[in-house]
């Protein structure tokens, strides 16, 4: 007795596509493409805007290093300009902590005001 013996399994082989087949297929390759270009646009988007918040935290590093690294950092402090007429200078003095930070020589035309400072000082 000869008994051959069968067996079913599937495997993977050509077939050959139908024309609604091959359709259906540009129709899928077509809306693949479309979303790799929407995909590579956010890419670039998304790139730009990384690009540009790593750039302003690089920026704010650096300021931080920097300051850290002198230990201090520019701040408005208000200051006033106080003429020393015996000396012939114009100081600059933080109103803070009363320290003189900048110092000129006074201008002819400043000088002449120690004259009216002295009128009025003086009565007649």
């Amino acid at each position: 007795m000869n008994h051959e013996k069968e067996r079913v399994e599937t495997r993977e082989l050509k077939v050959r596509l139908t024309r609604d087949e091959l359709l259906g297929k540009g129709e899928e390759l077509a809306r693949t493409i479309v979303e790799i270009i929407e995909l590579e646009d956010s890419k670039r988007t998304a790139q730009v805007a990384a690009d540009s918040l790593l750039k302003r935290l690089k920026g704010n590093a650096n300021r931080l290093s920097r300051v850290i690294n002198d230990q201090y950092e520019l701040r408005q402090v208000e200051v006033t300009e106080r003429f020393n007429y015996s000396a012939g200078i114009a100081e600059m003095v933080r109103l803070d902590t009363y320290e003189i930070v900048a110092t000129r020589p006074l201008t002819a035309f400043e000088m002449q005001g120690q004259l009216f400072e002295k009128e009025r000082e003086e009565p007649e």
